[in-house]
């Protein structure tokens, strides 16, 4: 932990909230911050109307500073222009003859992670089973690293925009780094490893929760159904706080008090709970990225997410609404730019809603922003991908993109494969990787001229299809 105790900060948080005139900042400008390398971040916080604020790095070779003045409601917000990756560093803020430090900040690359239960999921209920993998390197199962830090925001539903939340710095060594969000110290632990700097992590989830709760007012109210239930909790209001469903209170809560703090780009973990509903999820996930990229005002920021692991929920063979929603998911991966997918077709858990495996989730995560936003090359990130499929009297050819070298077989056969023929009825599939080892063939002697192919098309299948580098083939299903 950077600050002696969480208890003795939100005591002192509370005090200067109820002193409305005093300088005061965030908490995400609090000792041990991480601040986005190489940027112009923005650094704000409260005075009164007015009142003229300066601000000054540690950094600064001039040793200048920033003077904003506080508008009517007593916001100011400074640019400051960052070095490269570094520190430990200090921020100065003056008001008159009060000045507030942030002291031991590091500047690296700040990522902010959000999403649902297994995004949430922290390292003390997975460590066990990720060090029985005898993959994994001994610094990533150490959790001795030094300058990889976390900021997760409480659990915080409102019916209005928050400004502040009650949160820290932590410190991802040691003990303490069991509390941290599994998926994204691992996804940082990558990002350290091959780019060699400080990592800042804003870990922004709750579990069970949808998509839309995470979405602004203005834009979620685009969707009917959606902007009636935000007038039904309106119209119940009694002071208390709002259901976690109930659209845009997580936004209002969890989201909107961390704009704009600088960061690189988001890691997304979510869509279970949209299943009841994924047809909507299909433009209802991308709504969700355009929103928070106007937020913070960068249409290229960098949205890598998770498409959606096995599991059964108990509807059978004919259970393929995480189809719908895994399809919604890749849909949002090629129409928006800088839209990555990390597969876990083969990691999930069929019997387990939260697959113990996250260290492959982080990794594959990290894989996408190795190479967008940061170029790296070498970096294999997309398993095998549907191109296209050729018919051949009784025969249909999938191809791929992405193959890296070849297909490769997961297990002892190359399930979960179907086709159909001109009545649009799918039945199992024989499959067998062709000749050319980029290509699957698929036959059934119950069709004699498939025309159409899916993949992985249950909740609960898992990937039997890889790359040689060791990817999975994304599911699909051909038009």
């Amino acid at each position: 932990m950077i600050r002696p105790t969480l208890a003795l900060f939100l005591a002192a948080l509370s005090c200067e909230l109820a002193n409305a005139g005093e300088l005061r900042l965030p908490s995400l400008f609090s000792d041990g911050a991480v601040l986005q390398q190489r940027a112009t971040v923005a650094v704000w916080g409260w005075a009164e109307p007015g009142d003229e604020v300066s601000v000054s790095a540690s950094w600064s070779e001039d040793g200048g500073a920033t003077v904003v003045s506080a508008d009517a409601n007593g916001r100011w917000t400074a640019d400051v222009t960052t070095p490269t990756a570094g520190g430990p560093h200090r921020l100065e803020i003056t008001c008159g003859d009060e000045t507030a430090t942030v002291d031991d900040v590091l500047v690296g690359e700040v990522w902010l992670c959000s999403g649902q239960s297994n995004m949430e999921w922290t390292l003390d209920k997975t460590i066990e089973a990720t060090r029985r993998d005898a993959d994994l390197p001994p610094a990533t199962l150490a959790l001795e690293r030094q300058r990889i830090r976390f900021f997760d925001v409480p659990r915080t539903a409102a019916l209005s925009p928050q400004p502040d939340v009650d949160a820290l710095w932590w410190n991802a060594h040691g003990e303490d780094t069991l509390r941290c969000s599994a998926v994204a110290y691992f996804f940082a632990a990558r990002l350290q490893d091959d780019l060699d700097v400080p990592v800042g992590l804003v870990v922004s989830a709750w579990g069970g929760t949808t998509a839309q709760a995470w979405m602004s007012r203005d834009i979620v109210s685009g969707f009917p159904d959606h902007a009636a239930a935000i007038e039904r909790a309106v119209q119940a209001d009694n002071g208390e706080p709002p259901s976690q469903r109930v659209p845009a209170s997580l936004y209002n809560g969890m989201i909107e008090p961390l704009a704009p703090y600088g960061i690189r780009g988001v890691i997304w973990y979510q869509g279970e709970s949209n299943r009841i509903r994924a047809q909507e999820y299909r433009t209802l996930f991308p709504a969700l990225i355009v929103n928070w990229r106007e937020r913070w005002g960068n249409d290229a920021l960098p949205f890598h997410c998770v498409q959606l692991a096995p599991f059964d929920y108990g509807e059978g063979d004919a259970g393929d609404l995480t189809a719908l929603v895994r399809e919604a998911q890749q849909h949002a991966s090629d129409s928006l730019p800088h839209v990555g997918l990390a597969l876990t077709a083969d990691v999930g858990n069929p019997g387990d809603i939260h697959p113990l495996n996250k260290w492959a989730v982080g990794d594959r995560l990290a894989r996408l922003a190795l190479v967008d936003p940061y170029g790296v090359e070498g970096i294999v990130s997309r398993g095998p991908a549907f191109r296209r499929a050729v018919p051949s009297g009784r025969e249909l050819r999938i191809e791929f993109d992405h193959v890296h070298g070849g297909l490769a077989l997961r297990g002892e056969s190359l399930d979960h494969f179907e086709v159909a023929g001109a009545d649009g009825a799918f039945v199992p599939a024989r499959a067998r990787i062709a000749e050319d080892g980029e290509s699957v063939v698929l036959t059934s002697l119950d069709i004699d001229a498939p025309t159409r192919a899916r993949y992985l098309w249950n909740d609960a299948a898992e990937a039997t299809l890889m790359s040689v580098s060791g990817l999975p083939a994304a599911p699909f299903r051909t038009r």
